[in-house]
């Protein structure tokens, strides 16, 4: 590695491009002085970028050419932005015992645990029968069965 700078590219994919936020990425680019962060919505840019740095940001679907894979290059970490890293997980990838690979909770986790809860709640109350009868302005009479 290199001691006057260390270098971050970050792999968002297009679909994303208002992730990270432009003030996470100054502070990001700000946390030390000797860290640039580069960040890129392309996966051909992303697969050159990597190849000169130090670590690396992404989601799964970004690959690694196999040079930035190698020993001698400068790549040492590789943080995934996801929980499960299964798609990332090339041959090369496994091969590359030189890399540290980290991966965390996708922002999004919480969110759509609770999307996953609603959903199941709008199966156990018949949300679509309801959403049918309001549409028809017809409102059934019936005894619900309420657990508390």
């Amino acid at each position: 590695m290199n001691s006057k700078e260390l270098f971050v590219v970050l792999g968002v994919p297009p679909t994303m491009r208002d992730l990270p936020g432009e003030e996470h990425l100054e502070k990001l680019s700000e946390a030390h002085p000797r860290v640039r962060v580069e960040r890129t919505y392309d996966i051909d840019q992303f697969a050159e970028s990597v190849k000169q740095a130090d670590g690396a940001i992404v989601q799964a679907n970004f690959r690694f050419p196999s040079e930035a894979l190698k020993p001698d290059a400068r790549l040492r970490w590789i943080q995934l932005a996801a929980a499960g890293a299964d798609r990332a997980w090339t041959p090369e990838l496994r091969a590359a015992e030189h890399v540290t690979i980290t991966s965390s909770k996708n922002p999004m986790g919480s969110i759509l645990a609770e999307h996953t809860v609603l959903l199941m709640l709008a199966l156990a109350r018949n949300l679509r029968g309801l959403m049918k009868s309001q549409a028809d302005k017809f409102w059934p009479r019936q005894d619900y069965d309420i657990p508390f």
